[in-house]
């Protein structure tokens, strides 16, 4: 492997490997946190509603943050993958190799004729979607919160 190539690997490398423990940390902190609300959201003690409340911002702006984290390290993968691309262009011959500068046809192609429950999402759809149930039930747990105050729920 030439040195621009191991270079642009490693690059890739780092990227995507940041991306996953990123998720892991992510998935790790929200879970955490919304079993501590739900078991103070179980109490009767009106006060402990403060800390439930407290909580669900939490929870609400850790997918916010999270979120733009995946994005920061999503365009510092998609940038580096666009020069994955540009060297597969120029320096492979054979096209069956260029796995990079053909994976978008591939996957479009793919989810032609494929519903909602059978096509392939990328990382970041699914990604996004798990940042945004989570920060839905991060506000969930803030209405409920702030009824179990007001002693409505």
């Amino acid at each position: 492997m030439d040195k621009e190539l191991e270079h642009l690997w490693k690059y890739f490398e780092i990227h995507s490997n940041q991306r996953m423990s990123l998720i892991n940390y992510y998935f790790f902190i929200s879970v955490a946190m919304l079993t501590g609300l739900g078991v103070i959201l179980q109490s009767t003690d009106k006060n402990f509603s403060i800390l439930g409340g407290f909580i669900s911002i939490i929870i609400i702006l850790t997918s916010f943050i999270f979120w733009k984290l995946d994005q920061r390290t999503s365009y510092l993968i998609k940038f580096v993958e666009e020069r994955m691309s540009e060297y597969e262009t120029t320096n492979i011959v054979n096209s069956k190799l260029r796995v990079f500068s053909q994976e978008d046809f591939s996957q479009q192609l793919n989810n032609i004729q494929k519903n909602i429950f059978t096509k392939n999402y990328t990382y970041g759809s699914m990604y996004r979607f798990l940042f945004s149930i989570m920060a839905i039930n991060g506000l969930v747990g803030l209405i409920l919160s702030v009824l179990k105050y007001c002693k409505l729920f």
